[in-house]
């Protein structure tokens, strides 16, 4: 199986700035997994001065007699190396052959469907794999049935998982997304899967030099970032060049709705053991709604899917893309081209303490059917490990940057926020419904946060019905 080619180019340079291994000889042996995707075994042979130099750096652990340890994910392909002996194939194949041969286990990267395979799994009482790959969406619906552990579970620890460890997993981010007042997955320190670690708005260079001559990013250094200022400039930068009436350069385009609202405070929920409660009537997020609103209207009726605004700002129609941190692996055309494109921070009414919204999530958990949890944690723990590397600093160095614009991810970065709604697709349908859809078309914020508030509050009564939680 081999990446997509989008995210291919972008991991290729990722990878460059990751230590590599000597090449290795790998086998691959395909098989149905009884599912509807195949699985592929990682069988490997190197010579001994490899194993020698992993050797030193693994502590002596029992031998586990050939045991096969699973991981399924749906995103299994950014684990799973090509025959193209790149630097970064060659690692994967390294790493995978190191483990089996000091641990004596095999490792097989299982891709899975996501949520309905686990479900099933789990009814039927048995482990789908060592570890699980799920989203945002499918912890609960796992936790209320009772299928994962938490990851604080004390089991776990005793097992040896640590969840704050932060040489195997990017902690900041992974306890944020929490339910019922426990975390349920880790990620990866993993520059294979760069995890989404917060939002920025990307510029237009030439559009805004015009309008800010002295360098926009000074403007954020001196605290006058504000919603006020980023308007200014975007409504300034709209021009209707042909005179028929429409914007041909925009000043705004949004790729996530509620990208705005979360960097401003609101949110749509809340939660508290287990119960979701509707946001939408606090102030906080009634005020950030009413910011979205007018950077709706600072879009000059550009109505755009996320692919269409990147391609109509690589255009140079438009002086602010607003963003996820997958941007630049989502769409390589964005990359390394320091002297068209800029990157800041989402604006708020302050000016500082920006907050930088995570809009999805993925990790990792163990399953309550899983009977081999000892050998399930030693190899996820050591893989872990020997995947683990300084990924942000390789997303900074491979997005091509410019040095303001590197400064600017390092204030992003530690004020992540999680989008709350993210734990299920329906909240954020209802928030395109009766949010986005109506403020697009010109309705008043009041109006807007009155429909909403109601929709959602009918939606969350049957949604915490749902999701009685288990004692």
């Amino acid at each position: 199986m081999r990446l997509k080619w989008t995210r291919l180019l972008f991991l290729s340079i990722l990878i460059t700035s990751v230590a590599s291994f000597c090449g290795c000889s790998v086998g691959l042996r395909m098989y149905d997994s009884g599912t509807a995707a195949a699985t592929l075994v990682i069988e490997t042979t190197c010579g001994s001065k490899n194993n020698e130099s992993l050797g030193a750096e693994i502590p002596s652990t029992p031998d586990l007699n050939g045991y096969v340890w699973k991981i399924g994910m749906p995103w299994a392909s950014k684990y799973l190396p090509g025959n193209d002996d790149t630097e970064e194939d060659n690692r994967l194949k390294q790493i995978y052959n190191d483990i089996e041969t000091l641990y004596n286990v095999e490792i097989e990267i299982k891709p899975s469907t996501g949520l309905a395979d686990y479900l099933a799994a789990g009814a039927s009482k048995i482990s789908y794999s060592d570890v699980i790959g799920v989203s945002a969406g499918e912890i609960i619906p796992l936790a209320v049935n009772g299928y994962i552990y938490s990851v604080e579970d004390p089991m776990l620890l005793a097992l040896g998982l640590d969840c704050e460890d932060k040489t195997k997993w990017a902690c900041d981010l992974s306890r944020l997304v929490k339910w019922n007042g426990k975390q349920w997955t880790v990620q990866m320190n993993s520059a294979y899967d760069i995890p989404e670690f917060g939002s920025f708005i990307l510029f237009n260079k030439p559009i805004v030099s015009r309008i800010v001559p002295e360098g926009i990013a000074d403007i954020v250094r001196s605290g006058g970032w504000t919603n006020e200022k980023y308007l200014e400039i975007a409504l300034s930068a709209a021009k209707d060049t042909d005179y028929d009436g429409k914007a041909d350069v925009f000043g705004t385009l949004l790729s996530e709705n509620i990208a705005p609202v979360l960097a401003n405070g609101g949110q749509i929920l809340a939660e508290l053991d287990g119960v979701w409660y509707n946001s939408l009537r606090n102030p906080a997020t009634s005020g950030a709604i009413g910011t979205l609103a007018e950077l709706v209207k600072s879009q000059n009726g550009a109505a755009a899917s996320k692919a269409e605004a990147v391609d109509l700002f690589c255009q140079g129609k438009a002086a602010f893309l607003w963003a996820a941190s997958p941007v630049f692996y989502d769409y390589p055309q964005l990359v390394g081209q320091k002297d068209l494109y800029g990157l800041l921070p989402m604006p708020n009414d302050s000016g500082r303490d920006f907050l930088s919204p995570i809009t999805s999530y993925t990790g990792y958990a163990f399953m309550t059917t899983n009977k081999q949890l000892d050998k399930s944690v030693i190899v996820f723990n050591i893989l872990a490990q020997k995947l683990s590397s300084d990924w942000f600093g390789v997303y900074k160095k491979a997005s091509g940057l410019d040095q303001d614009s590197l400064e600017m991810l390092d204030l992003i970065y530690p004020n992540a926020v999680f989008n709350c709604a993210a734990f299920d697709a329906s909240v954020m349908n209802a928030f395109n419904e009766y949010v986005s859809a109506p403020l697009a078309s010109g309705e008043n914020v009041e109006t807007v946060v009155k429909n909403a508030a109601s929709a959602v509050d009918t939606l969350l009564t049957q949604k915490n019905s749902d999701n009685l939680v288990r004692k």
